[in-house]
């Protein structure tokens, strides 16, 4: 049996979007939002001047205009990241109680990075699925897929934790994983809340308020 734990706005949490930041800030059209999502999240950069060289070439904007702006982006995507309450202690119970347990993840380096601080030690030697090491990015389900096989699972005793149905639950149900749904931010899930709600989308096999309440016994009750 495995546990997979998304990472951003399920186990730790950031004051913004790194995407929604650069939209606004930078006064770009909706229509980035899609582009800088997918180089910012699928993209092994290890320094700013990477993300500064991309906006440059992609919307044509000066670097001395970027750099001060992604650099204090990149920093506080780092310190500003800060454990959700009861997120350690629930991996810990699953850790304890003898679960594989692992992470996939959107995420950038610099919010990892954060999440690598916040977390203890032992709880960061699982493995990790994550989308700018793997140039995958949920909802893609060849992630899963991917993280299914390295801990040589099945699907049926699997299950993934997240609080984006979108991203979280609904390719992780379309490939027959358990799934539980985090729903701490019912305002930005209202659109797919209304679906599950009115049978216009799979409902999650158990949806929780806040990750600290997750029990090892509701996890064993669907696993059986």
């Amino acid at each position: 049996m495995v546990i997979f734990f998304d990472i951003g706005s399920t186990l730790i949490d950031g004051k913004s979007s790194p995407v929604s930041y650069l939209v606004k800030r930078l006064q770009l059209p909706e229509v980035a939002r899609a582009v800088i999502s997918n180089f910012l999240f699928k993209t092994p950069m290890e320094q700013p001047k990477e993300l500064v060289n991309f906006l440059n070439e992609r919307f044509d904007i000066a670097n001395n205009l970027l750099e001060p702006l992604v650099t204090d982006l990149w920093e506080a995507q780092n310190t500003e990241a800060i454990a959700i309450q009861g997120a350690i202690e629930t991996v810990e119970r699953f850790e304890a109680m003898g679960m594989t347990v692992g992470y996939i993840s959107n995420i950038w380096l610099p919010f990892y990075m954060g999440f690598r601080r916040e977390f203890p030690n032992k709880l960061l030697q699982h493995q990790t699925f994550l989308s700018f090491r793997m140039r995958l990015s949920k909802p893609d389900t060849a992630i899963y897929q991917a993280a299914l096989d390295a801990v040589n699972e099945s699907p049926k005793n699997a299950i993934m934790v997240g609080d984006t149905y979108a991203n979280d639950i609904a390719p992780a149900l379309a490939i027959g994983m358990k799934t539980v749904w985090v729903l701490h931010r019912p305002v930005q899930e209202r659109n797919d809340l209304v679906k599950v709600l009115n049978h216009k989308a799979a409902r999650p096999h158990l949806t929780i308020r806040q990750i600290g309440e997750l029990q090892p016994e509701q996890i064993e009750r669907l696993l059986t």
